[in-house]
């Protein structure tokens, strides 16, 4: 368990910052299939967290994963042109950005 949990008269209190965190967490209802449910459960009992816990874990690491492999596509297609012989695109727009620069100095000297 966290530091800021502790136990007074066999009642688990928590710190005022861990309770202010938890009290600025915006409550969502959500409506599953009891099977589901169930398995959601289960993982949850097996990973040590609530099923709330679990949930949220799940939702934070399928995002993630999602930004990850978003820029893995990227790069696989960053790879592919420069293979194939063809002009990256995001280099061409780096080398106008760098010849427009450098005609703006030009013109401020």
């Amino acid at each position: 368990m966290e530091a800021s949990v502790f136990t007074l008269h066999n009642e688990t209190m928590m710190k005022p910052s861990t309770r202010e965190k938890i009290a600025n967490i915006v409550p969502f209802g959500l409506r599953m299939q009891p099977d589901l449910k169930q398995k959601v459960q289960s993982a949850a009992d097996a990973n040590g967290r609530s099923l709330n816990a679990e949930i949220v874990h799940r939702l934070e690491t399928s995002l993630r994963d999602d930004a990850e492999d978003r820029s893995k596509l990227a790069k696989s297609r960053i790879l592919a042109a420069r293979l194939s012989g063809e002009p990256d695109p995001l280099q061409m727009q780096l080398d106008a950005l760098d010849e427009r620069v450098a005609a703006l100095e030009a013109n401020q000297e």
